[in-house]
């Protein structure tokens, strides 16, 4: 199976207002939605991917650096 990751970078004044979701359009058993738990600003170079150990929510911002993804990426692979 191949890994899939999902960098982004955004700027904003609070994080909490937030939340990522990534769809495959045509399967909804294929989504993966990432809400920040905590206020502040920015998401630089913030990467999800399956085998990162640190869940988002235990993260602050600014969110930098390897996330474990809510719900497993795999499903987006093909």
């Amino acid at each position: 199976m191949s890994a899939v990751s999902v960098t982004v970078n955004i700027t904003h004044a609070y994080d909490a207002d937030l939340a990522l979701t990534l769809n495959r359009t045509h399967r909804q058993d294929s989504r993966a939605r990432h809400e920040p738990r905590s206020s502040g600003v920015n998401f630089t170079k913030y990467r999800v991917h399956d085998s990162a150990t640190l869940a988002i929510a235990a993260g602050s911002a600014p969110f930098t650096g390897n996330y474990k993804p809510e719900a497993v990426l795999s499903g987006f692979t093909g």
